[in-house]
């Protein structure tokens, strides 16, 4: 019979190691409760996936329904006017663009041949203009605007003769033009900043080109804006900007063929608001079978911050301020106006001449 000993603590070290190295292969009862195991561990991970990708999902839907509600939450709203006062204004005169400028207002007509600048009587005043001069030859023109900070200079567009005249608004005589520079395009109103270092420029679309002037350069402004603004209302284009002022900060437009001035933001081109000009009812200042043409022209007043509003062919011109009542129950852009729809606005603007 043999005797037993014990391994050494080396010896048992060596076989612990190999051990490991070289684990036994296990039976299929063993690799089952392995795979088991396995798939279990990973259960609990997968099912965290699934939750993140569904909560996404729900966050991504609600973040789109908060910004549908919000897009028509911004849809503006239209307000009514208050008329302050009115005085005389030609039924001759085709406005094109009305601007305040060395202490009163000044008015820019338009179609071929009948073209002038013309500046006009005070608030009491019996004889409507004091002083007026026509543009050369069969220019069509269009927006009128301060050229300088002062109003001493006035900067006028033409509407498809591709030019812009400056004049001097200190001749006692009457306006005269002091220079001319190319602009090319169809261009229709002008505002400036406060400043007279910028300019607001529409052409009939739902875009407002924006210009400044050169450095340097005191007989022009560039030729190529410098920003473009799209303006919106709800997320709707607004077509049809004629005539422009900057009135407290907003950019107004008047929209052609309407009763209507969108104010709008001139940094983002949103409408913040609406003003319905149905109240002013120039007709029943009319001769007797005269011909009303649109709602056209605003001039602002900032000494004594006054608005004033006209229209072509109109015999009055309106002082006006925004009242807080609303004039429509629905928001603009829900009605679905002629001037946000495009194949209405391109039809139109074929056939008539603004």
């Amino acid at each position: 019979m043999g005797l037993l000993f014990a391994a050494p603590p080396a010896v048992r070290a060596m076989r612990q190691r190999g051990s490991r190295r070289h684990p036994r292969k296990p039976n299929a009862a063993n690799a089952a409760k392995v795979k088991a195991r396995r798939v279990t561990a990973r259960t609990p991970l997968l099912a965290g996936a699934t939750l993140v990708i569904i909560a996404g999902t729900i966050l991504a839907t609600v973040s789109f329904r908060k910004r549908t509600r919000s897009d028509k939450a911004t849809q503006a709203l239209a307000y009514g006017i208050t008329v302050l006062s009115s005085r005389p204004h030609s039924e001759k005169s085709f406005t094109q663009g009305l601007v305040w400028a060395q202490g009163g207002l000044w008015e820019s007509t338009g179609l071929e041949g009948m073209s002038r600048v013309r500046k006009l009587g005070g608030d009491s005043a019996v004889v409507e203009s004091v002083a007026e001069s026509y543009n050369p030859g069969n220019e069509f023109g269009e927006g009128l605007a301060r050229f300088t900070a002062d109003g001493s200079k006035l900067v006028q567009l033409t509407w498809r003769d591709e030019v812009a005249h400056v004049w001097d608004a200190t001749d006692d005589s009457g306006p005269r033009i002091s220079a001319t520079f190319r602009l090319p395009g169809e261009r229709w109103g002008i505002a400036a900043s406060d400043d007279a270092t910028m300019w607001y420029v529409s052409d009939g679309t739902q875009f407002i080109s924006v210009f400044r002037r050169k450095s340097g350069d005191e007989v022009a402004f560039g030729h190529r804006p410098v920003r473009v603004l799209r303006v919106t209302d709800g997320g709707k284009p607004v077509h049809l900007l004629n005539e422009l002022e900057i009135v407290r900060g907003e950019l107004w437009a008047n929209i052609w063929m309407s009763n209507l001035i969108a104010r709008i933001n001139p940094r983002t081109g949103r409408v913040v608001g609406w003003l319905d000009c149905s109240k002013l009812q120039p007709h029943k200042y009319a001769t007797p079978g005269h011909q009303l043409d649109v709602l056209n022209g605003i001039a602002y007043d900032r000494e004594n911050d006054k608005v004033y509003v006209t229209g072509k062919l109109w015999p009055r011109i309106f002082e006006i301020k925004p009242d807080a009542s609303r004039a429509w129950d629905r928001p603009v852009a829900a009605t679905k106006p002629f001037f946000m729809d495009e194949a209405k606005v391109k039809q139109i603007m074929a056939s008539t001449v603004p």
